[in-house]
């Protein structure tokens, strides 16, 4: 019963990763768009730790 649930749920999951994967790695082939998700992937991965750096700072 446990694994029949398990499968029920983990199927379509890990089918949207792997559908989802593949529609990225085509997106991404362009090393243009590559570089610009890159680009701002680092902005955001940055601006996250602003209010972490800044809370540490001001203690």
């Amino acid at each position: 019963m446990v694994a029949a649930m398990f499968g029920a749920i983990n199927l379509p999951a890990t089918s949207t990763w792997a559908v989802m994967g593949a529609k990225m790695r085509r997106f991404f082939g362009d090393p243009v768009r590559l570089k610009i998700f890159n680009i701002i992937a680092a902005i955001l991965l940055v601006a996250s730790l602003y209010p972490m750096v800044t809370g540490l700072l001001a203690k």
